[in-house]
């Protein structure tokens, strides 16, 4: 039985906890005895206690931090220092295999741990950390502050025994741009949990789309998650005005839990009619693949950039899952390699949206005879390949 640390910067109540990082460990606590640090943004005091008392019964000891931004890097300091402090803790009372960090800051965290305690670090990339302050604005690219953190970057990158990737792309920048040993790089994408995501029987599916208002005829395109920072919904939103312009009976569901407001200013903006032409709706994470299964496209856009490169978007796996088609953009990881070779959607330049593109792109995805969703899905996207490459990893420790 081996002893982790597992830390991640996203917290266990929120979906991408609970789809990526949750739904792994649970599956490999026989083999491991983990100890998972995360930092909560929204949550009680009631949800603390029960999951904590639901992750001990799975041998999970959790360790749920509150997490801050309110004074900006000094926050980021004081969260590092806290949680160094409990690692140190779980160090002393355990014997303990492998220091699992989820980002870079979780691996700023316990990488003092690691030198100082000779305690092999694997270092789970989500991009490329320094990069995607730039390419978000939030730094420049010549300033002091960014080579200070991609300085950081790089040692991490060398200093781990090994680095989980999400993307075949940011293999290849690590290796041919950095200088990083190929052999210690394991490329393990987002994946959906089978018994999450599933197809549902076509009866279901009638009866839920009538529950929302829906019609048989309704064409839904279907949005999920987040629609401000790295998503480009103002091209979303031309590309279904068009769709609508097309087929009066386009409509557009957005599942999204914080940015309504957002929304609605856009769909004003666009004279998108809210409730008869487009819902948007909160739902829990376990509701989602209701949503999904009853949509016939899946819509998003997001900003191509270097950073990017080392991105796969959650969603993709559990539209796979459910075989449900993509429009969405080139440049962000791998995305192009899946969409071509697997017919699984459709790449739209989002800057350039106009009606022979809508058209097009629509002709595509109903033209499109051998879309190889079961065989993509097993191959890269199960969770169960991914619980067992992460085993392998942990193992060649």
């Amino acid at each position: 039985m081996k002893n982790i640390i597992y830390t991640s910067l996203t917290g266990m109540t929120e979906a991408l906890g609970k789809s990526q990082v949750l739904a792994y460990i649970t599956k490999m606590n026989k083999e491991n005895k983990f100890h998972l640090i995360s930092f909560e943004k929204h949550i009680t005091k009631e949800e603390k206690n029960s999951l904590k008392l639901e992750l001990l019964n799975q041998n999970i000891i959790w360790y749920p931090l509150s997490y801050s931004n309110k004074y900006g890097i000094f926050s980021t300091i004081l969260q590092l220092l806290i949680g160094m402090l409990i690692s140190f803790k779980v160090l002393i009372n355990h014997k303990v295999h492998a220091l699992h960090a989820r980002s870079m800051i979780a691996a700023l965290m316990v990488y003092p741990i690691s030198k100082l305690c000779k305690v092999p670090l694997v270092f789970d990339i989500r991009d490329f950390s320094a990069d995607e302050k730039v390419d978000r604005g939030r730094l420049k690219k010549n300033s002091y502050l960014y080579k200070i953190l991609l300085k950081m970057e790089y040692m991490l990158y060398f200093h781990s025994s090994k680095i989980i990737a999400l993307t075949k792309a940011s293999k290849d920048v690590l290796v041919k741009s950095v200088g990083v040993e190929e052999n210690k790089i394991h490329i393990i994408p987002t994946c959906a949990d089978e018994s999450v995501f599933y197809m549902l029987h076509s009866d279901e599916n009638s009866a839920n789309r009538m529950r929302l208002g829906y019609s048989d005829s309704d064409y839904i395109f279907i949005h999920v998650g987040s629609v401000q920072e790295w998503y480009l919904f103002d091209s979303e939103l031309q590309y279904f005005k068009l769709c609508l312009q097309r087929n009066e009976n386009a409509k557009l569901l957005v599942l999204n839990n914080y940015d309504h407001d957002f929304i609605f200013r856009k769909l004003k903006e666009y004279n998108i009619p809210l409730d008869s032409v487009c819902k948007v709706l909160s739902v829990d994470y376990s509701e989602v693949n209701k949503y999904l299964n009853l949509a016939d496209i899946s819509l998003y856009f997001i900003v191509p950039s270097y950073s990017k490169k080392a991105a796969a978007p959650t969603k993709f796996a559990e539209f796979v899952r459910v075989k449900l088609p993509s429009i969405t953009n080139a440049g962000v990881g791998d995305m192009d390699f899946y969409i071509n070779n697997f017919n699984v959607g459709v790449l739209v330049d989002p800057y350039s949206i106009n009606e022979e593109i809508v058209t097009n792109s629509l002709l595509a995805i109903d033209e499109n005879i051998n879309p190889q969703y079961e065989y993509l899905f097993s191959k890269y996207f199960s969770i169960n390949v991914a619980t067992k490459e992460y085993q392998r990893v942990y193992d060649a420790i």
